[in-house]
């Protein structure tokens, strides 16, 4: 028989590592480690009793086994008792599986990438405070976006921004020096002024796309896959100086084929960020992740090496590249280098053709506001300028609305509460506890817009009424952390609609009603839209 004092051993170690170290502060960065200290353990005890004790191998197996077993499950045990009865987020309602892991939202959310649609209905069920996970709080109502993201907040970034660890940018930095410092770099390669350099570039793209779509004129293509093609290949040009050439080939740059295999590891892992890190530090596991980091090396080679990455030179267009690789060289960070590189290609990209694709379903779902656009835009003296674009109350109505039901982002934004706690109204949110505030439900919130289910563009310059809360409405973000390429996605945006308006009429296809843009759209930290088969025809642009 074996001795049972060894199980009684594990189980009453399994208790005390909960109470004495897994409970006592943040251990993300220790999950490799610990993970090999238990197998390291679990075959030390294995020949500890085959060689010492002169055990056959299958008893060596076994009771090294119930050993494990009993550790583990007193471990799990004291885990789940003390996340159901004894914890300090135990009063906030929620799913009773979420209170004991964040598996349950994998569950729910991992199959179709849609976490912003699940917590929606979770916020139908529940109230405006909901425990969904064992220290996490998921907020529902704009009061908590000014203590949460302001500027004098002193809540700090979640452990989910360590998943492209060790490689650190400044966008996922949780370091609020290092954070200030990388902004600087990126403040001049997305400012006004760098807005001016950029515009006869973004101009020559805009043009070739719209050339491209007469191409396609008459013919039945899949808006989604067009706009992302164009809005990669601006991207591409106006922030790195590359040539995708996605319009033209109609395919994935082989960059982006791992940018958005990596994106959807990202939305599988936002609620268990650490099991990433754990699976990653296993070879081949991360080969994806890998593969996208060596492509970005390799571009980012390409492009140092270049005079282009000169941000002075004039040949060939500045880029915001350039003002990121000058300050990294000064600061020897290449690991921060590349991260940047790779952040960029989410930030600078994904935001913008998802609200193309989201305002042309609606300008071709109501025609009215389409009419509407061409006679404002028909008044303006030259459409290719973007101060002229930004003074147009229509224009700038239907992007606004667009991005109220529509967020770049639809539920990131994970923050950690401070030291003694945050108040959110008057709710007390725990010191150490996770939370996110999901965008996607604020803009459909009747009590910060009427009608918040309806497109109504009005409601931004002629209907005010309609707005009841206006700090439910922060599409790039809020604070420090506010999202430094908007006047370049607005821009870019703000453009593309005025050409595209003007040179074309447009449609769904035949068959076409638009439930694919909600029904396949996929939450991954950014929302990519469905599918959505239009028409373009050329028509007579007025001169």
């Amino acid at each position: 028989m074996y001795p049972v004092y060894q199980y009684c051993s594990a189980g009453l170690c399994g208790i005390l590592s909960h109470l004495l170290f897994f409970i006592r502060g943040e251990i993300f960065y220790s999950v490799p480690f610990i993970a090999r200290v238990y197998f390291g353990s679990y075959v030390l005890l294995v020949s500890l009793e085959y060689g010492t004790f002169d055990m056959q191998l299958y008893h060596a197996l076994t009771t090294a086994s119930l050993i494990a077993a009993a550790y583990t499950s007193s471990l799990f045990a004291s885990i789940i008792v003390y996340r159901c009865f004894f914890h300090r987020l135990k009063q906030f309602p929620g799913p009773p599986l979420a209170k004991l892991s964040k598996f349950y939202l994998v569950w729910h959310t991992a199959r179709n990438l849609q976490q912003c649609l699940y917590l929606e209905e979770l916020h139908k069920k529940y109230e405006d405070f909901i425990r969904t996970g064992p220290e996490e709080v998921t907020v529902f109502t704009p009061d908590g976006i000014e203590p949460l993201y302001g500027i004098r907040t002193r809540c700090s970034k979640s452990s989910w921004w360590n998943m492209p660890w060790p490689e650190v940018s400044m966008i996922s930095t949780r370091s609020k020096q290092d954070h200030a410092m990388g902004r600087k770099a990126w403040e001049k390669g997305f400012g006004i002024k760098a807005l001016r350099d950029y515009r006869p570039r973004m101009l020559r793209l805009i043009d070739r796309f719209v050339q491209h779509l007469k191409t396609r004129a008459g013919k039945s293509i899949d808006a989604t896959e067009t706009f992302e093609c164009y809005t990669t290949d601006f991207m591409a040009e106006t922030v790195f100086s590359l040539d995708f050439g996605m319009v033209r080939t109609g395919k994935y740059n082989e960059c982006m084929k791992q940018h958005r295999t990596s994106l959807a590891l990202l939305g599988i892992f936002t609620p268990v960020p650490w099991l990433f890190v754990l699976l990653a530090s296993f070879p081949g596991l991360k080969s994806d992740w890998h593969k996208l980091q060596a492509a970005c090396s390799e571009m980012l080679e390409t492009r140092m090496s270049s005079e282009d990455a000169n941000p002075y030179t004039r040949s060939k267009g500045v880029q915001v590249l350039a003002h990121i690789i000058s300050f990294e060289n000064k600061a020897n960070n290449p690991h921060t280098l590349v991260a940047d590189f790779f952040s960029m290609l989410a930030a600078a990209n994904e935001p913008v053709f998802g609200t193309l694709v989201y305002i042309f379903y609606y300008l071709s779902k109501y025609p009215s506001y389409t009419s509407r656009l061409r006679d404002e835009l028909e008044q303006t003296k030259d459409i290719s300028d973007d101060d002229n674009l930004k003074t147009l109350r229509q224009l700038a109505g239907i992007i606004n609305e667009t991005l109220r039901l529509h967020l770049p982002v639809p539920s990131g934004g994970l923050r950690v509460t401070p030291p003694g706690g945050l108040m959110i109204g008057k709710s007390h949110i725990p010191a150490g506890v996770t939370i996110v505030i999901p965008q996607h439900s604020l803009g459909r919130r009747e009590d910060c817009y009427r009608d918040a289910h309806l497109f109504v563009p009005e409601r931004w310059y002629s209907r005010p009424n309609m707005i009841l809360n206006r700090h439910a409405f922060v599409p790039f973000g809020h604070g420090n952390h506010v999202c430094l390429g908007q006047h370049l996605a607005k821009t870019e945006i703000r453009l593309a609609v005025a050409r595209i308006v003007m040179a074309f009429d447009f449609c769904l296809a035949p068959g076409e009603v638009g439930d694919r843009l909600e029904r396949d759209m996929t939450d991954c930290f950014v929302a990519k839209p469905g599918s959505l088969n239009m028409v373009f025809t050329e028509r007579n642009l007025r001169e």
